[in-house]
């Protein structure tokens, strides 16, 4: 936590000494298949991949991970309830959900703001976006990951 002073106020920065990490499911947008999963992570790509483990980010500090969110521009959206699943793993483990949505707009968030997950140094994480029934199309998704 850090400390400063404002015209002789202490005040406590409530998120000081985090950072944030940025990915993307790919460089350029794509048209998603229905129900297909996507991993994203680190932008080596312009292409969306359906490989796990295939798009790591690398943990450059010990933390937690405290929130991360996921914002799509559908170029073309789809007026239907369908869902879509933005999950995250660290180190190839179990999937943890950061949100559902559907994609009726021309911009949809994923987002969670209660994560609790812990990471050392050199683990990596990865993000898998399960695809709705009825997907959007022209997508591109970055994300931004807290860690505290």
């Amino acid at each position: 936590m850090s400390v400063s002073k404002v015209s002789g106020e202490t005040i406590i920065a409530a998120f000081g000494g985090g950072y944030a990490l940025q990915g993307s499911l790919s460089t350029t947008d794509f048209d998603p298949a229905s129900t297909t999963s996507y991993y994203g992570g680190d932008a080596l790509t312009d292409t969306a991949s359906t490989t796990a483990q295939s798009r790591r980010v690398y943990i450059p500090k010990t933390g937690t991970i405290k929130f991360c969110y996921g914002f799509f521009f559908n170029g073309v959206g789809q007026a239907t309830s369908s869902l879509g699943t933005l999950s995250i793993n660290v180190n190839n483990g179990a999937y943890t959900t950061i949100g559902t949505t559907v994609h009726f707009a021309t911009t949809s968030i994923y987002s969670n703001i209660l994560l609790s997950i812990a990471v050392t140094q050199g683990d990596y994480i990865e993000l898998k976006w399960q695809c709705p029934l009825y997907p959007p199309s022209k997508v591109l998704c970055e994300f931004v990951v807290y860690i505290e």
